[in-house]
């Protein structure tokens, strides 16, 4: 029966995705991944743990180091360390910033570009 690396609920073999906090649970990250450390009665995750580790990197607004961690420990895939973090972070009420990225920044050159050719014209 394949154990949550995150919220340590057992699942049967057919769940691919934990139902408590979302990450992803197989036999392949199963025996990649080592068993992470519970959490203390005081419900905080132990600090030196993997979801201790992430949760004070996404504090931090650090996601990429945050996620290559979770690779490294677990062995598991881009996509599947990139789930499990969002998922650990909203579970622990960190909201991940989005920035506006490409979109934003073509919008922005296409007000400029509009600006520019209203005072030439």
């Amino acid at each position: 029966m394949p154990r949550c690396r995150f919220c340590g609920h057992d699942h049967p073999a057919s769940v691919d995705r934990c139902p408590s906090c979302g990450a992803w649970i197989g036999r392949q990250a199963e025996q990649a991944a080592p068993q992470p450390e519970r959490a203390p009665a005081s419900g905080g995750p132990k600090p030196d743990s993997l979801e201790g580790q992430v949760l004070v990197l996404m504090q931090g607004r650090k996601k990429i180091e945050a996620i290559k961690l979770y690779r490294q420990q677990t062995g598991a895939g881009l996509k599947e360390a990139k789930d499990a973090v969002e998922a650990l972070a909203a579970k622990h009420g960190i909201i991940a910033a989005k920035g506006a990225g490409c979109a934003g920044m073509v919008l922005l050159m296409v007000v400029v570009s509009i600006g520019v050719w209203a005072m030439l014209g």
